[in-house]
């Protein structure tokens, strides 16, 4: 996420506020943003996303979790597997800190992660199996560096992975019973300039970070017993074209092959082949992809043949097929299909039947339904549902 989106905090977020003005003259000024994971669903790594955003896997949701960046707190819904639909939860909304933008889960479904940006803080919370009711852990919110953006987890949960708007990505320990976080020996590790989206591989080998004002991605060895990280090996990388303009949100498919990243700038996506010893990336065949009005978040589907795209200033998602060995995308007939204002946020359940949208501009979540044939979305009965103040990302969970 590129918090400069918001005039709420710092003069960091003034500059895309004016990019948004020049941009939408003739019209009222949205203030959006995107995805992460993250990476999202921590398609956001292991949980991450958005992840979102985007991710490459979450936890079979019976539960949702919206980060409301302007009320500072976190909706929490019933998941319907049949019908995808939501159902606030009893003593939902659950108090955040300042400015939450990004909420991932780990894959047990036990535990969820909140970044505070106002606050510079990460919140922990246990997940009740049966209601979905949050409760902090003991010592919650855990201090990180200023203006924390995103976080993923590792597949095996036991690492969280925070960037921050400095310029770092923080590493902590998780513990596996209490949720308590640790810094890692040598966190904050050093980024590029004003990092946002953060994934890891499936395998828990590599933490991909978009660095959204030097058009690049750090890409890291991870040390599955300490956390701790070591650069690729020709880290940050740029896309041979030079296309990495603005990058907010980074992906990973499922298989560890691909790494996608949202340009929000070039209104593209570029598409990365993952080398499987060394975590280098090349760009792809026809890569960037270009990818409607200031893309900042994207995910893509479990079977990794279909890819989603947020365009905040046409209020749609976009639709595209992914070639499954080149990574290449390709619009989807009948694409886009129509959210709420200024949608930010996209996951989708780990069986590929529904799709979840955060709605920065109304406050709703948008729910469709997939066409695992054709991609086509479609609305839910009841969709959109409404949020908190401003809602960011989503995360679901199967405790």
């Amino acid at each position: 996420m590129k918090m400069s989106e918001f005039v709420a905090i710092g003069t960091h977020r003034v500059k895309r506020v004016s990019a948004v003005s020049r941009e939408r003259a003739a019209g009222a000024i949205r203030l959006f943003a995107t995805a992460s994971v993250a990476l999202a669903l921590a398609a956001c790594g292991g949980d991450g996303t958005h992840a979102t955003a985007v991710s490459p896997a979450t936890p079979n949701g019976s539960f949702a979790y919206v980060a409301n960046f302007n009320e500072s707190d976190i909706s929490g819904y019933s998941v319907d597997k049949d019908t995808g639909a939501l159902t606030p939860i009893s003593g939902s909304p659950f108090s955040t800190g300042s400015s939450p933008v990004s909420v991932a889960v780990n894959p047990k479904g036990t535990l969820a992660f909140v970044t505070n940006f106002g606050a510079g803080t990460v919140s922990v919370f246990h997940i009740n199996a049966t209601t979905g009711v949050l409760t902090p852990v003991s010592g919650s919110p855990f201090a990180t560096e200023s203006g924390p953006e995103y976080v993923a987890l590792n597949p095996a949960g036991t690492f969280a992975f925070v960037t921050n708007a400095s310029g770092s990505l923080a590493v902590f320990s998780i513990d596996a019973s209490t949720g308590v976080l640790t810094p890692v020996s040598g966190s904050p590790f050093q980024t590029g300039n004003g990092s946002q989206g953060v994934a890891v591989n499936p395998a828990g080998t590599l933490v991909f970070v978009a660095n959204g004002d030097d058009g690049t991605l750090s890409v890291f060895h991870i040390d599955a017993s300490t956390g701790t990280l070591t650069p690729v090996s020709g880290s940050p990388f740029a896309s041979d074209a030079g296309a990495l303009s603005d990058p907010h949100a980074v992906t990973v498919n499922a298989t560890g092959t691909l790494a996608y990243v949202a340009n929000a700038s070039s209104s593209t996506i570029s598409v990365f082949s993952i080398d499987a010893s060394t975590g280098a990336l090349t760009a792809v065949s026809g890569s960037p992809f270009t990818a409607g009005n200031t893309p900042e978040g994207m995910a893509i589907d479990p079977t990794g043949t279909l890819a989603f795209v947020p365009d905040a200033v046409a209020d749609t998602i976009l639709a595209y097929s992914v070639d499954a060995s080149s990574g290449a995308l390709t619009p989807l007939s009948g694409s886009p299909a129509s959210t709420g204002l200024n949608p930010s946020f996209m996951a989708i359940n780990p069986a590929g039947t529904f799709a979840y949208v955060t709605n920065y501009g109304d406050s709703t979540v948008s729910v469709f339904s997939i066409n695992a044939t054709s991609g086509a979305l479609t609305p839910v009965i009841g969709s959109p549902i409404a949020t908190g103040r401003n809602p960011y990302s989503i995360a679901l969970a199967q405790p």
